[in-house]
């Protein structure tokens, strides 16, 4: 059986997009969780009002 040849190819500082979207969606998330906790409050406010109709 004769010999087959094997061809290796190394790349290296090849950026991985993946770890930058988990980044960013992990920044993102804080704000995101801090604007709809701020929506939530001001709805219960509203609701809590307290004026007479």
């Amino acid at each position: 059986m004769p010999a087959q040849p094997v061809t290796i190819t190394i790349k290296y500082d090849v950026p991985v997009w993946s770890n930058y979207l988990i980044a960013m969606a992990l920044l993102l998330a804080v704000p995101a969780i801090s604007l709809i906790r701020r929506m939530m409050f001001e709805k219960s406010r509203w609701e809590k009002g307290g004026v007479a109709e």
